[in-house]
C-alpha cells in the first residue's frame, strides 16, 4: 500500500539497507529475515481466507509495527488472538487493527524496552483470547505497561490498584480492553506523537522493513523455490 511504501522508503535508505543486508548475511540472518516474511504471511492468510484481503492486512499490520515501533510478530500474535474472538467482540477487521495500533502506539508510550515489550505483548494477546485479562498476563500489563493499565482503569472508574483484584474477578473481559483504547484513540494518537524513537526501537523497525523487502523480493523472483529445492 502507498502508507507502507512511504515508511520503507523512510526507514531505509539505499545505504542503511545495503549495511543491514552485508549484516544480515555475514551472521546467516537473510534467510531468517526471509523465512520470517513467508511464516508471517501464512499466519495472516489462514486468519483471512481471501488472499488479496490477507495481503492488504499484511501491509497494514507491517506498516502499524514501524510505525508504532513494535515487532511485528508480535503485533501479528495479537491480531491474530483478536481474529479468534471477533464474533464476541462485534468488530469487524478494519477496527480491529486500528485497536491493534492503538494498542501499540498506547505500549510504547509505557516505555518499556523493545524486549521487554515484545514478551508482554505476547502475553497480553494470549489473555485477549482467552476473552479475559488474570494472572500473568495480567501482571505483565500492570508491570510493563503503565499507561495501558491507566486506560484501563479509567475506563473502569477505578484506581490502578484495583485492577488486579477486578482480574481475578473475571471482569477484565476483552470487550473492556477493547472499551478503554477505542474510547481514548485521540488521547492515545497524541501522546505518541510526543515520544521520541529509541536506538533500539530503530533497529526493530528496520529488521521488520528488511524481513518485509527481502521476503517480497526472493518471492517475486522465485527466490524462495530455489533456496528450498
Amino acid at each position: 500500500t502507498r502508507t507502507l511504501r512511504g515508511l520503507l522508503r523512510g526507514l531505509l535508505s539505499l545505504r542503511t539497507l545495503l549495511v543491514g543486508l552485508a549484516a544480515a548475511a555475514a551472521g546467516g540472518g537473510l534467510i531468517a529475515l526471509a523465512d520470517g516474511f513467508l511464516v508471517l504471511r501464512n499466519r495472516v492468510r489462514g486468519l483471512i481466507a481471501d488472499a488479496t484481503r490477507a495481503d492488504a492486512g499484511l501491509d497494514r499490520l507491517l506498516a502499524s509495527s514501524i510505525s508504532t515501533r513494535n515487532a511485528v510478530d508480535a503485533t501479528a500474535t495479537l491480531f491474530q488472538r483478536l481474529l479468534q474472538v471477533q464474533g464476541e467482540t462485534g468488530r469487524s477487521t478494519e477496527q480491529l487493527l486500528r485497536f491493534t495500533e492503538l494498542l501499540n502506539k498506547s505500549i510504547t508510550i509505557s516505555g518499556a524496552s523493545a524486549q521487554e515489550t515484545t514478551g508482554a505483548l505476547r502475553q497480553l494477546a494470549q489473555g485477549l483470547g482467552q476473552s479475559e485479562l488474570r494472572g500473568d498476563e495480567l501482571r505483565s500489563v500492570l508491570e510493563q505497561f503503565p499507561f495501558l493499565a491507566r486506560l484501563i482503569a479509567d475506563e473502569l472508574n477505578v484506581s490502578i490498584g484495583a485492577l488486579r483484584d477486578l482480574g481475578e474477578q473475571g471482569q477484565l473481559t476483552t470487550e473492556v480492553i477493547l472499551r478503554a483504547v477505542e474510547n481514548r484513540a485521540d488521547e492515545i494518537d497524541a501522546a505518541f506523537a510526543r515520544t521520541d524513537q529509541t536506538i533500539g526501537q530503530a533497529l526493530l523497525s528496520l529488521r521488520n522493513a528488511a524481513s518485509f523487502l527481502i521476503g517480497t523480493f526472493l518471492d517475486e523472483s522465485d527466490g524462495f523455490r530455489a533456496i528450498t529445492q
